[in-house]
């Protein structure tokens, strides 16, 4: 599970939630889609389909909303006392 700032950050409303034990799913926060899967298979089949039909670059409006909403994410989580999750690849914590 990754940790949400106790549960007070703002969800997105197209939230896809993808976890093999279906008993989670809405239990926080309501998902707009259920995936019932394995996480590393389900990632891998939506990386190929992406792929394979690549969705349209997000406009400057778009980029400008995600660059603000992850400022605000960060700061709040600062606020509260908590580090805002960084994600890294395995090859990126190698070595530690």
């Amino acid at each position: 599970e990754i940790p949400t700032g106790s549960y007070s950050i703002n969800v997105p409303e197209n939230l896809i939630h993808i976890d093999i034990n279906p008993a989670v799913f809405n239990k926080n926060y309501p998902a707009r889609v259920s995936l019932q899967a394995d996480a590393g298979a389900a990632l891998e089949s939506l990386v190929q389909a992406l792929r394979l039909d690549p969705p349209q670059k997000p406009s400057g409006e778009i980029r400008d909303q995600i660059a603000g909403d992850k400022k605000d994410y960060l700061a709040q989580s600062k606020r509260e006392g908590q580090p805002g999750l960084v994600l890294q690849s395995p090859a990126q914590t190698a070595g530690r």
